[in-house]
C-alpha cells in the first residue's frame, strides 16, 4: 500500500510538524510536492479541460491543491491498490493505523473514497440504511488548547463506526481505490463554480470553490460510493491563518 503526504516545497514547517506529530506511525509516508498555484496558467489549464472557463472562484491556493491531489489521482488510477493520501497539516489519533489497516483491507478496494479525516469548523452528512440523512456539528473548541494535537497523536480510542458519506469538507486524510481515482478524475475535472452545494442541516447553497466541493457536488449526486469514519481517526489545525486556500466565495 502507497501513502503519501502533499506538502508544499515553501512549507518545511508543515512537514517538520507532520513528521513530529505522526512520527510512531507504522506507515511508510512519502512526501510529494504540492502544486503551486501561482505558477499554474489558468488558459492552459481551461484549454487542457481541467479549469472551467468561470473560474473565478477558484483562488491560487485552491487550484494548487486539486492539482496536487489529482497528479495522485491519476497515478492511483493507472495502478491496481488503494492510495492512502494526507494533507500535511494531518495529525493521525494514536492508534489510526490499527483501525485504519482493517478498513482498508476490508472496504478499500469495493468503495471509492474512503474519508478517515475531515474540516470540523463544518459539519459532516451521513445517510444511514433506512436512506434517512443526519448532519453532524461539532464543538472544535478543545483543539484550541495548548498540546492538544500532541495529545491527539498518542489517543488510543475506540473503533471508529463508519457511515455512508454523502458531505465532508476538507480533503485531509483518506483512501482512494483505482475505480475511485477514475471516477473523481471524471466527476470533478473541469473544476466548476455553476451548480451548488447544498448544505445539509443549513438552509443555504454554495458554489464550489475547492476540490472538496467538487467532490462533494458528485457526492450530492449520487455519483460516488464513499464512506466516513466517525469519530475521525485524523484531524488538523484547519487554521485561516495558516492555510494556503483563502476564505470561500459563497453563493
Amino acid at each position: 500500500m502507497k501513502s503519501f503526504v502533499i506538502s508544499l516545497p515553501a512549507r518545511p514547517d508543515r512537514r517538520d510538524v507532520f513528521k513530529t506529530w505522526n512520527a510512531h506511525q507504522p506507515v511508510p509516508f512519502k512526501f510529494v510536492p504540492a502544486a503551486e498555484g501561482w505558477r499554474l496558467d489558468r488558459q492552459a489549464l481551461v484549454s487542457s479541460g481541467i479549469l472551467d472557463a468561470d473560474n473565478r472562484h477558484f483562488n491560487p491556493g485552491a487550484l494548487g491543491n486539486a492539482l496536487s491531489h489529482r497528479a495522485l489521482w491519476e497515478e492511483c488510477a493507472r495502478g491496481r491498490e488503494p492510495y492512502l493520501i494526507f494533507e500535511d497539516d494531518c495529525c493521525l489519533r494514536g492508534d489510526f493505523w490499527r483501525h485504519a489497516q482493517p478498513i482498508m483491507a476490508r472496504q478499500a478496494v469495493e468503495h471509492d473514497l474512503i474519508v478517515f479525516g475531515f474540516n470540523t469548523d463544518a459539519a459532516i452528512a451521513v445517510r444511514s440504511a433506512d436512506g434517512v440523512f443526519s448532519a453532524i456539528r461539532f464543538d472544535e473548541s478543545v483543539k484550541y488548547r495548548p498540546g492538544y494535537f500532541e495529545q491527539y497523536a498518542r489517543l488510543r480510542d475506540g473503533r471508529p463506526n463508519l457511515f455512508r458519506c454523502h458531505q465532508f469538507w476538507g480533503i485531509l486524510a483518506y483512501a482512494v481505490s483505482p475505480k475511485g481515482a477514475r471516477r473523481l478524475l471524471d466527476l470533478c475535472f473541469p473544476l466548476a463554480s455553476r451548480e451548488p452545494i447544498r448544505l445539509i442541516g443549513d438552509d443555504r447553497a454554495i458554489l464550489p470553490y475547492g476540490l472538496d466541493g467538487s467532490i462533494n457536488l458528485a457526492l450530492q449526486q449520487g455519483k460516488l460510493d464513499t464512506l466516513i469514519c466517525y469519530p475521525p481517526l485524523a484531524l488538523g489545525p484547519n487554521s485561516h491563518a495558516t492555510s494556503d486556500i483563502q476564505t470561500a466565495i459563497r453563493a
